[in-house]
């Protein structure tokens, strides 16, 4: 099993995982609907829309931070000064 030690992309692994999870709860839960003779389709369509332009939020607020957080470890490693042995 993979090992994901950094608490940052254990956090963004778990919430791409929900949010699939939850996308496809929703299409599952209009398909369900349609099937039983309601017309889900208006309420269904939006809340996708919801989930996936958050799920796109998510994805680059994420790219955003860990390349930031990477960043920000490349300079704090390039600059720090190692004592004379």
């Amino acid at each position: 099993m993979l090992q994901r030690k950094n608490k940052l992309l254990n956090f963004y692994w778990v919430g791409c995982w929900i949010f699939l999870g939850m996308i496809t709860s929703v299409s599952g839960a209009q398909n369900t609907l349609m099937l039983l003779g309601y017309n889900a389709d208006a309420v269904s369509e939006s809340v996708l829309s919801g989930f996936v332009l958050s799920f796109i939020f998510f994805v680059v607020f994420a790219w955003f931070r860990l390349s930031s957080s990477a960043l920000w470890f490349g300079v704090k490693k390039a600059f720090h000064r190692r004592p004379n042995t």
